[in-house]
């Protein structure tokens, strides 16, 4: 099951949630799909995300991944990450990085990125 996807510039898409493998790929919970193959984002013990992901959001090269979980590869990143030029990272600083709730959406408006966790509230992250 699939409950977020995002379309790149380039066709391809991302697909999320909570499975850990499309088609013949080791896809931990997000994955990459170009109309013919999967693939997962990172390479060996960095193609993971530790928990559900439940939003998607594509902008340009960045991938937002958005769920519950507290990590994306050996990044600690809690709710949601980034993922960029072949490596997760972190939206914010340290251990109190990202939000404290479960993100089900995720928006860039005004330059401005937003998520709105499952409680209600919306928080402008950068």
């Amino acid at each position: 099951m699939v409950t977020s996807s995002a379309k790149l510039a380039n066709g391809d898409v991302i697909l999320g949630w909570n499975f850990t493998r499309c088609g013949n790929v080791r896809a931990n919970r997000v994955v990459r799909f170009n109309g013919s193959q999967y693939f997962s984002l990172g390479t060996g013990g960095e193609n993971w995300v530790s928990g559900a992901v439940s939003s998607v959001f594509a902008d340009g090269d960045k991938i937002y991944v958005g769920g519950h979980f507290s990590r994306a590869g050996s990044v600690v990143a809690n709710n949601i990450a980034m993922f960029e030029n072949g490596q997760w990272r972190s939206i914010g600083e340290g251990a109190n990085n990202g939000v404290s709730g479960f993100v089900c959406a995720i928006q860039i408006f005004s330059g401005q990125l937003f998520v709105c966790e499952y409680s209600g509230i919306v928080s402008k992250l950068h």
